[in-house]
């Protein structure tokens, strides 16, 4: 620090590419039509596309929906492959409430849009009904995305749909996937997705046919988290689960079937009953019988909390 430093005067540089082509950015809306907002969501400026999503919402403009429809169903993209104009017109339909589930068949195409950013967006929109869950796991295949973005949206948007057999199969295979549940952030969310649909998954995951190298690739601590989850719960259809693990090959799906009756044991509490039919528990002896001693523990421990006399 010197004296002769200048802390009263400065310079405002302006950095412009010399061969660039000059902007087409909207430069006012004041005394904008509700027409012109919906051309300004096309702006390649994004102060002034956020300022014209505001005003559309401010004003609840219910009279240019169908030119919101139109935008959001555009599948061109831009040099970078975004669509901005479908991402802003979805949210002014959403924050409307115009995407209630009715709107179905007009949004599924967009889910599988060309811009995975529109396809994200449209996912994080979507009504949280199993018509919406049917066509972003079989329409549009969104677990098979490309993008790791779009598979993020969603799985979290598994983890808020209604419970359902569709969604545990998907993510039964889907954790099945290495590589994707290598990423942090993909396997906490599939984690969550898993934990909404925990009845279904769980059956659906021991008894699912993998060979001896996908077998061993499963995240055993994910499923056990998941058991752990579904056991806290004190469900009254346990003895299903139990039935599931006791029928199916245990030789072949041992690491598995040891999770989930770690994870059952674990936050099953304590001291609290269960109905087994005398079909259940014999089947829960013989689950006992072929088990690991690790889960003969595991069964021990879920038996004596849930007051069976299998573990005498």
């Amino acid at each position: 620090e010197i004296p002769l430093r200048d802390k009263t005067h400065g310079r405002v540089y302006s950095v412009v590419y010399d061969t660039s082509s000059p902007s087409t950015a909207t430069k006012s809306l004041r005394g904008a039509t509700n027409a012109d907002l919906i051309t300004a969501l096309r702006c390649d400026n994004f102060l002034w596309r956020r300022h014209a999503q505001r005003l559309l919402i401010e004003r609840r403009a219910l009279d240019v929906a169908e030119a919101r429809w139109t935008l959001a169903a555009d599948r061109s993209v831009d040099a970078v492959g975004l669509n901005v104009g479908a991402i802003h017109a979805l949210h002014v339909l959403a924050a409307l409430e115009q995407l209630p589930p009715a709107t179905l068949p007009r949004l599924e195409p967009i889910l599988r849009h060309p811009s995975d950013g529109v396809s994200r967006n449209a996912v994080q929109l979507a009504p949280r009904t199993k018509e919406s869950l049917h066509a972003m796991l079989h329409s549009a295949k969104l677990l098979d995305a490309a993008d790791g973005q779009v598979r993020l949206a969603t799985l979290l948007a598994l983890a808020e749909s209604p419970p359902s057999a569709e969604a545990a199969e998907a993510l039964a295979r889907f954790v099945t996937d290495a590589q994707a549940m290598s990423d942090r952030w993909l396997s906490d969310a599939a984690t969550a997705a898993a934990a909404r649909h925990s009845d279904f998954f769980l059956s659906t995951i021991v008894t699912a046919h993998h060979d001896a190298q996908t077998h061993g690739t499963i995240p055993t601590s994910r499923i056990g988290i998941v058991a752990d989850h579904y056991a806290r719960g004190t469900p009254s259809n346990i003895a299903n689960l139990m039935t599931s693990a006791a029928d199916a090959d245990y030789t072949a799906r041992a690491a598995v079937i040891d999770a989930v009756l770690a994870g059952l044991a674990r936050g099953w509490p304590k001291h609290s009953p269960a109905a087994f039919s005398a079909e259940a528990e014999a089947r829960h002896v013989a689950l006992l019988r072929q088990s690991t001693p690790a889960a003969k523990g595991s069964l021990m421990t879920h038996a004596a909390s849930r007051k069976l006399p299998a573990h005498e």
